[in-house]
């Protein structure tokens, strides 16, 4: 996939040894990156994915608005909007984002990395329900399965449902669809009570059950075939269920 990156103020030797090595960890080949001044855009207009370096879209596209780190397609291109170089390099928590959506471009057609989502949660044996989280002031989804040493869990907002009261929330936005429907894409992994990571890819939810759901778990090697994508040594493959 031909990749544009765009910037406004020329990188670092250590900034462009750190961006290189982003899109070598998503196995997207360096020679198929071009950098260029967001100025110089219409000259190199041929990209499937352009990546705009702290340069808002509006600037270079017409009527083109995009939250960061979320992905915009315009026809057959990608467009997204992260953080500037020098604000990346050092924060490790926009380089948590910045690879979650690289993921999410460059890694979507393999097998196993499709983003997360409620199907999908309960055919690898998950169940759903909802609590009200008070911190964010907004009902909340939660994903069970039962490990051998823990409950595992996994919390995802909501987007787009406005904070509110919990008698409000229950009245207007506590319907388990709605949720659902407005799902965010990033999952915080529970053990018991305590939060162990964020995922956001079916494959690295699956390498997490790998090692702490029931290794016989027949619904978790069904998840695994359906994906096509290899049973770790840790599964235990039982009678009938390809790796």
């Amino acid at each position: 996939m031909r990749t544009i990156v765009l910037y406004d103020n020329p990188a670092t030797p250590e900034e462009l040894s750190f961006l290189n090595s982003v899109f070598e960890s998503v196995g997207h080949p360096v020679e198929d990156i071009t950098l260029v001044p967001y100025r110089w855009l219409m000259s190199f207009n041929q990209a499937e994915v352009f990546v705009s370096l702290g340069v808002p879209l509006s600037k270079f596209m017409y009527d083109l608005n995009s939250s960061p780190y979320e992905e915009t397609k315009v026809g057959n291109s990608t467009f997204l909007l992260v953080d500037p170089l020098d604000q990346l390099v050092n924060d490790n928590n926009r380089k948590k984002r910045l690879w979650h959506s690289m993921q999410g471009i460059y890694l979507s057609n393999i097998p196993g990395y499709k983003q997360i989502n409620h199907d999908f949660l309960l055919d690898a044996g998950f169940t759903v329900g909802r609590q009200f989280d008070n911190g964010s002031n907004r009902f909340s989804l939660y994903y069970k399965m039962q490990g051998t040493s823990c409950m595992i869990e996994l919390h995802v907002g909501s987007r787009l449902l406005p904070a509110s009261s919990p008698e409000e929330a229950v009245e207007e936005y506590s319907d388990l669809d709605l949720l659902i429907a407005h799902a965010q894409d990033t999952y915080t992994v529970y053990g018991g009570q305590t939060p162990i990571t964020t995922i956001r890819y079916r494959a690295e939810l699956m390498q997490l059950l790998s090692y702490m759901a029931d290794s016989s778990h027949p619904t978790l090697q069904l998840a695994y075939q359906k994906m096509g994508i290899p049973i770790p040594k840790r599964v235990q493959v039982q009678t009938g269920v390809a790796a």
